[in-house]
């Protein structure tokens, strides 16, 4: 009865100590996609917005080469850098803190419980927004400029199209593990992120004209 007793509680224990470590891993690495996540997405918000303001200035000038358009053409090639740099800075913080040394996904730190789970998700939510809002001012840079003021934006303008890509490839490869191995979670909702994710991104690198 003892020894029972003993095992019970050693078993315990155990399932206690995996619980907290899964737990732990998990904030740790969801915590970080959702830290990069949302930096983005705060950091990118003035920058859209110069970059749509910019382009109303350019329209209203007789040439791309007047001193106001040319400040205009500046503000946007600033503020597409500056996007450019955010998503990149987040797409390795994300693989790093997915992918182990040899670059295969971390599936131990795949393994969530359901408030990670659901963080994730968030996240993912988060990543379509901030795509789709690139996805839209890019549009308008391209409809609202005329030939030569998109020829004097085009390479940084390119440079924020084709850090997209490389943005959502490590948060879809890590939740789509977390889907598959997080079985102590409800992960439904995770899965269906997913695929939202991945649906809207491949009809925004079309629309684009980004190779996949």
């Amino acid at each position: 009865m003892k020894f029972s007793l003993a095992a019970t509680a050693f078993c315990a224990i155990s399932s206690a100590s995996a619980a907290a470590f899964i737990e732990r891993r998990g904030a740790t690495v969801v915590g970080t996609i959702d830290a990069s996540v949302g930096t983005v997405k705060d950091t990118i918000t003035t920058d859209l917005s110069t970059i749509e303001s910019s382009v109303a200035v350019i329209k209203n000038e007789p040439n791309a080469y007047t001193p106001i358009a040319q400040a205009a053409i500046v503000a946007i090639e600033n503020s597409a850098g500056n996007i450019t740099a955010a998503l990149t800075d987040a797409a390795e913080t994300i693989l790093r803190a997915t992918t182990t040394a040899t670059g295969v996904i971390n599936t131990r730190a795949a393994i969530l419980i359901q408030s990670e789970v659901d963080l994730l998700v968030e996240g993912i939510q988060t990543a379509v927004t901030i795509i789709q809002n690139i996805s839209a001012t890019v549009t308008v840079v391209h409809a609202d400029l005329d030939v030569t003021a998109n020829t004097l934006v085009q390479s940084e303008i390119t440079a924020v199209t084709a850090a997209l890509q490389p943005f959502v490839t490590p948060l879809t490869n890590f939740a789509s593990a977390a889907a598959t191995f997080s079985l102590i979670a409800s992960v439904t909702g995770l899965s269906n992120a997913v695929t939202g994710l991945l649906s809207i991104a491949a009809g925004i690198y079309a629309t684009l004209g980004i190779g996949v």
